[in-house]
């Protein structure tokens, strides 16, 4: 296993390969252990996927509950679909927007905006982070260390 899942047949008609994460690598292999490599890894129908997420988001609630109060909508409004939504932005911050694109299997970038909300802070950082900002940082503490006056002498 190599980290990458191939999809042959997808919602838009184009094959592509899947990068996963190390998480999701990990139980990917753990599921496959013992089974055969060719062929499909899950056998589920979709509407057996969606009922299982129901299930799932139902117990979720459940639990929820039993921990704390929070407003009647918790988690009653979450769909299947939000997963993606949840997926792309915890990966936005990874990959540039065409990398992204080819991940998600969207054919044109305008519709991945739809899931790309970065905060204004997370924005900064990477800027910061980048060569030009490491380059204006560094012009920018030189600065400072021509400017300092002399230490007096003792």
């Amino acid at each position: 296993m190599h980290g990458v899942v191939h999809l042959p047949h997808t919602k838009n008609g184009r094959a592509r390969d899947v990068p996963l994460t190390p998480l999701a690598r990990e139980a990917l292999r753990r599921w496959v252990t013992g089974k055969p490599m060719r062929g499909r890894i899950f056998t589920m129908q979709p509407g057996s996927v969606t009922r299982a997420f129901i299930r799932a988001r139902r117990r979720a609630r459940q639990r929820y509950e039993g921990m704390c109060w929070h407003s009647a909508a918790y988690f009653r409004d979450l769909r299947f679909h939000d997963l993606r939504h949840e997926g792309t932005s915890q990966i936005a911050t990874v990959f540039e927007i065409h990398e992204q694109a080819k991940v998600n299997g969207n054919v044109d970038t305008r519709m991945l905006l739809r899931y790309f909300h970065p905060h204004g802070r997370e924005l900064a950082q990477k800027l910061a982070r980048s060569p030009l900002g490491r380059r204006q940082q560094d012009q920018l503490r030189r600065a400072r260390e021509e400017a300092a006056p002399l230490p007096l002498a003792a």
